[in-house]
């Protein structure tokens, strides 16, 4: 994850890290090539210490998804869902929050068996 901000009065990104953990449930499929799924959880948050003087922050996630199948075990992914943690660069002259809002994930999965 990356913090746009002002620092010396320039623009930067630093970077942060952040972790979840989730439960997933699924919602069924159509014609065994998309799949409907849900997923809620917690999320930890490392922010950076140049931006805050926490150690770290917690909060909570939650996003709706399709798989969409090409062969067996893999796909291609959309999530979209919100995020909601109270973050806040209390370092930066402003105080922004982070890490909260709408996201959007994409991406390629191979799934195990």
């Amino acid at each position: 994850m990356w913090l746009e901000h002002i620092e010396n009065f320039e623009t930067t990104w630093t970077p942060y890290s952040n972790f979840q953990l989730g439960i997933v449930g699924f919602g069924g499929s159509i014609n065994n090539f998309i799949r409907l799924y849900g997923e809620g959880g917690v999320i930890g948050i490392l922010p950076d210490s140049n931006f805050s003087s926490n150690d770290s922050e917690f909060g909570g996630y939650g996003l709706f998804g399709f798989e969409f199948f090409f062969k067996e075990a893999h796909n291609y992914f959309i999530e979209l869902g919100g995020v909601g943690t109270g973050a806040q660069a209390n370092k930066v002259l402003t105080q922004p929050i982070y890490s909260n809002g709408f996201m959007v994930n994409v991406g390629y999965r191979y799934v195990l068996k």
